[in-house]
């Protein structure tokens, strides 16, 4: 969002940014930012009065133009559309695949209906890679353009990979089905060399401290908590490999491009990734991560293990300082700017 908005403010739009109180605060020069509470602080009544005082916001405004990150946001946005303005619906996930629906048909049905009966209507909509574009377009017969999520030019810190001490660097939320827990359950099956680094915070930080002290790993896996995006690259450059892994019994999942498949590749160093649609693509032409089918530790391992081999390793290394010039924001930002300038 802060590079869609920095990139919009450049070209001299007037930005306003509507989310909830609990969404961190953005200062950024240009940016009108406005938090909203409503008195539900979850479920249903949540969703309900976060779109009515949006849509009021939206009504007071002068925007001619009213984008909706998610089906979450998408109600207000297409009642504000009603009175003239012009919608863009950007789809950051595979909404209705989320692992927090996963049983709760009532509410997955109940977005879904919501996405029908909206998002065919926008006049503008994209997502964040190829395997969504093609899936969401079916799903709503309507075009889907792609923005994806990839840095912006970082400054050339010198990698000093330590062969000695391989450190593995995970970069993100640390929630379930993410196999943070298998990755720790490799680690235990690893030697001392292998150390591991968790940038970031999340729903079971409590839980993977306690499986640490279980597996006795407290001198080899490090908690950093959450890190401000423009310092993770002086972490990750100094990293053996990144690790992207998910559960791919979430649909979402299985569909998404992480932000920190692109954070490695410019860091110049290697990750073990899961083999999902979208990786398996990027990896046919840059092959910057050994790719995996399963989250056994076991197989983490094996991947591991092969990444340990200074031929390969090399080799991967080379393809990530290669396709860096591909992943730029700035090639991503003229497409978005295109498809604002053609709802004027």
């Amino acid at each position: 969002m802060q590079r869609i908005i920095q990139t919009l403010i450049k070209a001299n739009y007037k930005v306003s940014w509507i989310a909830r109180t609990k969404d961190f605060p953005v200062k950024m020069e240009g940016l009108h930012f406005t938090s909203l509470s409503p008195s539900a602080k979850s479920g249903f009544m949540f969703y309900a009065q976060f779109n009515m005082k949006a849509y009021r916001l939206a009504l007071k405004s002068d925007a001619a133009i009213i984008s909706a990150v998610d089906l979450d946001a998408l109600m207000a946005a297409s009642w504000a559309m009603k009175t003239g303005r012009r919608l863009v619906f950007d789809a950051h996930e595979y909404f209705t695949e989320v692992p927090e629906l996963k049983g709760r048909n009532f509410i997955k049905n109940y977005w879904a209906r919501l996405g029908r009966k909206y998002i065919p209507g926008a006049n503008k909509a994209y997502t964040v890679n190829e395997s969504l574009s093609e899936l969401l377009g079916k799903l709503y017969k309507r075009k889907f353009d792609v923005i994806r999520n990839v840095p912006v030019a970082t400054p050339e810190i010198q990698t000093t990979v330590n062969q000695s001490t391989k450190i593995i660097s995970y970069v993100g939320v640390l929630n379930m089905g993410r196999g943070l827990h298998q990755i720790l359950e490799a680690m235990a099956g690893l030697e001392e060399e292998y150390h591991l680094q968790l940038i970031g915070d999340g729903d079971i930080t409590p839980h993977l401290k306690e499986k640490v002290k279980d597996l006795k790993l407290q001198n080899r896996v490090r908690f950093l908590g959450y890190v401000s995006p423009e310092k993770i690259n002086g972490l990750l450059v100094n990293s053996w490999c990144g690790i992207n892994l998910l559960d791919s019994s979430s649909l979402n999942y299985y569909y998404s491009l992480a932000n920190k498949y692109f954070d490695y590749i410019h860091a110049s160093i290697p990750q073990i990734c899961m083999a999902f649609p979208e990786y398996k693509l990027l990896n046919k032409r840059f092959e910057t991560a050994i790719l995996i089918d399963d989250l056994e530790s076991t197989t983490i391992i094996h991947a591991l293990r092969k990444l340990s081999d200074p031929f390969k390793y090399k080799q991967l290394m080379e393809e990530c300082i290669l396709s860096k010039e591909e992943f730029l924001w700035k090639k991503e930002e003229v497409k978005l700017l295109e498809i604002y300038k053609e709802l004027f």
